[in-house]
């Protein structure tokens, strides 16, 4: 007979604030997000009058050009570059012995 795999999770929030009035109002920031995610659902299709009678929208944007990441002095951000991989990017420092042997790795796996 297997044996019963028995597994508990538990979640503890961590209220960063001591007074929880501001986060029980449970505040809309981005209501055209989500308009958009109850159409991708499906909400507004069905028969219970799920179609929103109004929606407007107006918006100001401005592009990013200066960017300042870990406390450093801002650059410009690089054009045609996703935004995503100038905020995540991480330095490595390499060794000569760790780059020789990515190299000689690379050239194994062209050889097959």
């Amino acid at each position: 007979m297997a044996k019963k795999f028995v597994f508990w999770n538990r979640l503890e929030p961590r209220p960063q604030m001591k007074s929880l009035e501001r986060p029980l109002r449970a505040e809309v920031r981005d209501a055209l997000w989500m308009l958009s995610r109850q159409w991708q659902m499906g909400e507004f299709i069905g028969e219970d009058g799920g179609t929103p009678a109004f929606a407007s929208l107006a918006f100001h944007s401005t592009p990013l050009g200066r960017i300042s990441l870990n406390r450093n002095k801002a650059r410009p951000v690089q054009s045609g570059r996703p935004l995503q991989a100038e905020v995540e990017q991480e330095f490595i420092p390499l060794s000569l012995q760790q780059r020789l042997e990515m190299g000689r790795h690379w050239l194994r796996m062209l050889k097959k």
